[in-house]
């Protein structure tokens, strides 16, 4: 894991890069500034509807902002029996999973009953199904935990996004691999992202990328200044490897708009 990659990714420099190229996710990625894995894994399911349904975003990025600030910061939680099954997401739902923990340490259900709550909610099957689960779950809650309607009601409130979609927290873990595997190219090897992309789509905005990948220091973050060139013979070749790419894959017009985007001429 390189500091160079995860400065990268905490500065929104992510144009082109798996999962979290949005503007949704780069305005999070400046607030949230992931550290690690586990960070990016939760990074990349919270810009999801099933989380920001559940009014899990905006909580999440102000405790991280606070922890970073203040690292005695004690998390909220609801209740006491959520702690173990939202410690890692600083007491907010993100991932599916958690709804079947959450079902089962709060409101006492059965791993059938969560999984049940789960997929009424995840499919929207049945208004009349999710009530059912809303009455048992508060219902659960009361009996086991002695706690407040109220209480209960913003819990399942929580629990209730994720009648829009959500990540298992496996996908999410994926998804961040790929994620930090795809800033790490386009850190240690911009020139030929940048190539990949423009042969993996039609790239219309080569030009907004352009503009809105500049470094301070006049350089651009997809084409360090090397004498890397695209060109329209079978294979060109980099000075940071043998990375040979066939004149199928790189056609006339989309070379040229490459080259610019490089500061390179053929």
């Amino acid at each position: 894991m390189t500091p160079a990659t995860y400065e990268c990714i905490q500065n929104a420099d992510t144009t082109g890069v798996f999962q979290i190229e949005s503007r949704a996710q780069m305005q999070s990625l400046r607030r949230t500034r992931p550290e690690n894995l586990q960070d990016i894994t939760i990074q990349v399911a919270i810009v999801r509807p099933g989380p920001i349904q559940g009014g899990a975003v905006n909580p999440y990025i102000e405790r991280r902002q606070r922890m970073r600030v203040d690292p005695d910061y004690g998390i909220p939680y609801e209740h006491p029996s959520l702690e173990p099954v939202l410690r890692e997401t600083l007491g907010t739902i993100i991932f599916q999973d958690q709804v079947l923990e959450v079902a089962i340490a709060f409101a006492g259900f059965t791993p059938g009953e969560a999984e049940g709550l789960r997929r009424a909610m995840s499919r929207k099957r049945s208004e009349a199904a999710i009530q059912a689960y809303h009455e048992l779950f508060v219902a659960g809650a009361r009996h086991l935990h002695g706690v407040d309607d109220e209480t209960a009601e913003r819990v399942f409130s929580m629990v209730r996004g994720f009648s829009g979609f959500g990540f298992p927290k496996a996908h999410g873990a994926a998804f961040g691999l790929l994620a930090y595997q795809s800033t790490w190219l386009r850190v240690h090897y911009g020139p030929e992202f940048l190539c990949s992309l423009g042969t993996s789509s039609r790239w219309a905005s080569i030009r907004q990328m352009r503009s809105s990948t500049r470094r301070s220091d006049g350089g651009s973050m997809y084409c360090p200044r090397t004498s890397t060139r695209v060109r329209r013979n079978a294979r060109s070749s980099s000075t940071r490897g043998e990375n040979h790419l066939r004149r199928h894959a790189v056609v006339s017009e989309s070379a040229s708009a490459m080259c610019e985007a490089c500061g390179h001429r053929r």
